[in-house]
């Protein structure tokens, strides 16, 4: 699902020497890289929320995502949509992951 993810377990680094290694994600809350991990092994993202979603599309932008970063964008739309959360203020979330369908939408 990820080709971020793929590279660094197929190209002889040292994540893929085999054995056990630690890979540390300290930019992203814990409630929110739960969710990554959920869709990484389900492809569900039945556990979005508005309080999770900024995290989880920033993560799904920065580790190639991209499955998960169109169903965050489509999350954020909606609740744009649904005027729960003020366009304007979804402009610099937009912006910093990279996600061109939200920017267009606001």
């Amino acid at each position: 699902r990820s080709t971020y993810f793929a590279a660094m377990f197929d190209s002889g680094m040292q994540e893929s020497q085999g054995g056990k290694c630690d890979i540390t994600v300290s930019d992203i809350e814990p409630d929110a890289f739960r969710c990554v991990l959920r869709w990484i092994y389900t492809g569900s993202a039945s556990t979005l929320t508005p309080e999770s979603v900024a995290d989880v599309l920033c993560c799904a932008d920065k580790y190639a995502l991209d499955e998960l970063k169109q169903a965050c964008e489509d999350f954020v739309i909606a609740l744009v949509q649904s005027q729960w959360q003020d366009a304007l203020s979804m402009w610099p979330l937009a912006k910093t992951a990279n996600a061109a369908r939200l920017q267009a939408c606001c």
